[in-house]
């Protein structure tokens, strides 16, 4: 049995060990303190069913609507964090600015509260497609029109993202957060460092937040301010992945090093190694929305999906 880390993730083998072996942050209490949450009815609504995973901040819980009778997925803090109560402060103020979100490819927010303890409680619809990245492991690269269509209702649903009346950047675009919803529908899913620029996150300043492969350049530098360049880059590099079965900078040492020093100053090997019958204008797309320099990729999300559907006709300038 191993603990996990709530502050880098990482497993210590043993179901009693203390602090972690890489990190040295206090361990071993967090699955004591979430298994007691199942069983149990928060909010006099939602039943805690069963534990489906855990990360570095947190853990997530199939829960039951006693009312509304549909399965919830049910978001908590770990200890560490949940006791903090600037990180709880965060995490309440960031979760009252995701209940008004309405978009066909976006999870639905269902709630939000924190039970007798103070524990920071997020429920959400539970979705139980495959994700993207699930599929194409399973399947290998999709077809062309398969692609395009996925990758239009993700970057419709960004384009609503970063259009609200206070604009929202995802910041962890990738084929792990995008998730099939019955036949070709997908949904963007996981906003767990999801924040509107210039406005306080749970993140650090000057620390690169997002997953390393799919990090852009700016996210890289650890940029406080990131826009929606930051998702478009990262759906340029879904993009890649779901045309090649492999993205452009693959992480080949646990730090990471080599693929965050690729995404500031290498060029993205040309798809068409790995995808020979690519069309050229999704080849172009794809390397454009890639590009170093935020200001060199499209003008928006919603340029970048008309490109696309209008086969490069559109949406290019």
């Amino acid at each position: 049995m191993t603990s996990t880390c709530p502050r880098c993730g990482c497993s210590t083998p043993g179901d009693t060990a203390r602090f972690c072996e890489s990190c040295g942050a206090p361990v071993g209490q967090e699955e004591v303190h979430g298994d007691s949450l199942l069983g149990r009815v928060l909010g006099g609504r939602y039943q805690v069913v069963s534990k489906v995973g855990s990360g570095g901040m947190g853990r997530v819980y199939l829960a039951e609507d006693l009312l509304g009778g549909r399965e919830a997925a049910l978001k908590v803090l770990n200890q560490t964090f949940a006791s903090n109560n600037k990180i709880r402060t965060r995490f309440r103020m960031e979760a009252e600015s995701l209940f008004n979100l309405s978009h066909p490819h976006i999870v639905e927010f269902l709630g939000y509260l924190e039970d007798e303890a103070g524990l920071p409680c997020l429920f959400m619809e539970f979705i139980r497609g495959r994700t993207v990245r699930q599929t194409i492991e399973d399947e290998g690269p999709m077809d062309t029109e398969r692609l395009l269509d996925v990758s239009c209702q993700v970057l419709s649903g960004l384009h609503y993202l970063h259009t609200l009346p206070v604009p929202m950047v995802h910041r962890d675009v990738k084929p792990d957060n995008i998730s099939f919803v019955g036949g070709q529908s997908v949904k963007l899913i996981d906003f767990g460092i999801a924040k509107a620029p210039g406005k306080i996150g749970l993140t650090v300043a000057g620390s690169a937040v997002g997953t390393y492969e799919y990090m852009a350049p700016e996210q890289v530098e650890g940029s406080a301010d990131l826009t929606p360049a930051c998702d478009q880059y990262s759906m340029g590099v879904t993009l890649y992945y779901m045309a090649c079965g492999r993205v452009p900078f693959e992480q080949t040492t646990e730090a990471g090093y080599e693929v965050l020093s690729a995404h500031k100053s290498e060029e993205p090997p040309c798809p068409l190694r790995w995808a020979p019958n690519l069309p050229d204008f999704l080849r172009t797309g794809m390397l454009r929305a890639l590009a170093k320099s935020p200001e060199e990729r499209f003008p928006s999300c919603f340029q970048f999906r008309r490109y696309l559907e209008t086969a490069g006709a559109e949406g290019g300038a």
